[in-house]
């Protein structure tokens, strides 16, 4: 569910003007020409105002309505002229400024627009529409800091503004600050129960905060409110999911799926389930289905394509892609997706051909930067691959995925920086967490804690993109429960995290210490109960800066002293065996009840098998620092 949109307000005419005055006539013409592009009628608006300026050249109350109506006609170019000619006779428009930032702003050129709205804001500081379209355009820009001081400071100036709030929401869920944003939501829908936007929102927020059933009640309001966009159901059928019910959040995706069948995401996690959950149906029906009834939808192909590679149906999805690329053109997505389902399929020489186009064409995309480091890694170019996995960190400089590869080209190379990177002995911890005061020790606690976490095991197989194997992972934001025993296993990893940050050394060089704090938020955390030979195959987490496993439970064929073959423990330092680069872990940590296992996000890591007919269930997490 998206934020609302800014304000496109058209400027009160005056009469009086400091650079040249309007006769009576010429003021009525422009009060008419204001009227006619309120209701639509923008081209009569256009000559109105043209008719205005043939007699009074360079009139800025003219230039001001002639541009906006020449950006309802679609002539951005001509409307900017317009505005840029009103300014030049009349510096001081605020409100123009706020109509000229919202133009930009609906081009995707951001930081022209919020230049607009902070030379309007200048002039008149108290001007609320332009903090809120300043605040609601950062977002867009991806620029949540700034999104979140403006629409704060708009609702100061006027706290019973629901626009402000409702952008204030949507800009602190994007900063994942969640009970902020359900605050912002709460006021929003207060000030405005008709807002079915903001009800979806609100419900959405709810259950990424572990309350699925006052969402339920926040997406009925919705309905109430007159919405009947696809996010609602989306809503409403997750949220069935969250609380148990997997029948009626199937069939609720089902419906979505029928009902909206260009919404991509509802193909998307429909996929998901019918693999999670072993139904008896191809995986990729509903996104082919869609396609036959709208075969130029780009992101039904995009949803199609990634589903088909995430199963490594390399084959298939080179079919899907080329049928994609026929339907879409020579698009730079499918190109890139092409590439990777070649490398899956061995056909090196091709894939480095088609990654090297797509990189020209999207010469900024970390993504696929990484992927093409990976594939370089694949066919053997360490050296190649350290570029491309460089430039992906100088792009994006938190960017997990681009620091797994890059080091992996290091160690290839035997450059001593994959040591200074992942300092194997230092930055991967092994920790006890203290128990609650409740529990005698650490064995007792995790065996509370197990039973707390087994009745949310309810798929049947592992999660599509998952690197689990041979086992199950549960659904959603699994520290947002309300369990008791859930939040307090989260009150102590922090207090474990904290402990382990404060004891290492600072590096403002280096991508996991230069990150260093006491105070984490967690992206994600799941529960992963492997069966008899399940494993984790070696990956990193790129939604993290700082990862773990918390062991809750261990079949004693895993926790035997005298291992040798570390069956069922964990390993740090080897890529993917797939990748068949031969390199050996650098380490192995024999798993504990009740310990935790702390590692920088972006190193390997993975779980040996093991041979046991007792599960393995551990607690995982990926936090990244809190700026808050």
């Amino acid at each position: 569910m998206g934020q609302p949109t800014p304000h496109n307000n058209v400027m009160v005419i005056t009469t009086v003007s400091r650079d040249l005055p309007l006769t009576p006539a010429d003021a009525q013409r422009l009060g008419q020409a204001h009227a006619l592009l309120q209701a639509g009628r923008a081209a009569e608006a256009r000559a109105a105002c043209e008719t205005v300026l043939r007699l009074r050249p360079g009139q800025a109350d003219a230039l001001h309505l002639l541009a906006l109506a020449l950006r309802h006609l679609g002539d951005t170019a001509a409307a900017r002229r317009a505005f840029n000619a009103s300014l030049a006779v009349r510096p001081r428009q605020p409100q123009l400024l706020n109509n000229l930032g919202n133009m930009l702003g609906n081009l995707g050129q951001w930081q022209e627009a919020l230049d607009a709205y902070a030379r309007a804001l200048k002039i008149d500081p108290r001007f609320l529409d332009a903090w809120i379209n300043r605040g609601l355009t950062a977002l867009q820009a991806g620029d949540t800091s700034q999104a979140m001081r403006a629409l704060e400071q708009a609702t100061r100036l006027d706290p019973n503004a629901a626009k402000a709030w409702h952008g204030l929401g949507s800009a602190c869920r994007a900063a994942g600050r969640i009970t902020d944003a359900i605050h912002a939501f709460r006021r929003a829908v207060a000030l405005d129960p008709r807002n079915g936007a903001a009800w979806v929102n609100l419900g959405n927020c709810l259950r990424q905060d572990g309350e699925p059933a006052e969402a339920l009640e926040a997406f009925d309001r919705a309905a109430g409110a007159g919405f009947t966009g696809p996010e609602l159901a989306d809503g409403k059928a997750g949220a069935l999911l969250d609380l148990g019910d997997t029948a009626r959040g199937i069939a609720g995706y089902r419906t979505l799926a029928q009902t909206f069948p260009r919404y991509a995401v509802a193909h998307d996690v429909l996929a998901k389930l019918i693999w999670e959950h072993g139904l008896p149906e191809e995986p990729t029906a509903g996104f082919r289905a869609a396609l036959d009834k709208y075969p130029r939808d780009q992101e039904l192909w995009f949803g199609l394509v990634r589903t088909l590679l995430s199963q490594e149906r390399w084959s298939d999805a080179l079919d899907a892609i080329d049928a994609g690329l026929h339907a879409l053109g020579d698009h730079p997505v499918l190109l890139y997706a092409r590439a990777r389902a070649l490398s899956g399929l061995g056909d090196l020489a091709s894939a480095t051909a088609t990654f090297t186009r797509a990189a020209v064409m999207l010469p900024e995309d970390v993504a696929l930067r990484v992927e093409f480091a990976r594939h370089l890694l694949l066919a053997r170019d360490p050296a190649a691959a350290a570029e491309h996995a460089e430039r992906a960190t100088r792009l994006a400089p938190d960017a997990q995925a681009a620091w797994a590869y890059l080091g992996t080209a290091w160690r290839l190379l035997d450059d001593p920086r994959e040591h200074w990177l992942h300092d194997y002995e230092r930055l991967v911890a092994p920790l006890v967490v203290e128990p609650p005061a409740a529990f005698s020790d650490e064995v007792a606690f995790a065996s509370a804690l197990e039973a707390a976490l087994l009745p949310l095991h309810t798929a049947i197989t592992h999660p599509m993109e998952q690197s689990l194997r041979g086992g199950t992972q549960t659904r959603t934001m699994l520290f947002a429960r309300k369990d008791p025993l859930i939040q307090a296993l989260r009150t102590q990893i922090d207090d474990a995290i904290a402990r382990h940050v404060a004891s290492l050394p600072d590096d403002p060089a280096h991508p996991f210490l230069r990150r260093k704090t006491s105070r984490v938020r967690y992206t994600g955390a799941w529960s992963v109960r492997l069966r008899q030979q399940g494993y984790h195959v070696n990956h990193y987490h790129p939604e993290g800066w700082i990862s773990s496993a918390f062991y809750v439970h261990l079949p004693e064929s895993v926790t035997r002293v005298a291992a040798n073959d570390h069956a069922g423990w964990i390993q740090f330092g080897q890529p993917p065996t797939e990748m068949g680069l031969d390199l050996p872990p650098r380490r192995h940590i024999q798993p504990r009840v009740g310990t935790l296992a702390l590692f920088p996000s972006y190193t390997w890591h993975g779980t040996v098998p093991f041979q046991d007919e007792d599960a393995r269930m551990t607690v995982a997490f990926d936090a990244v620092p809190d700026a808050t």
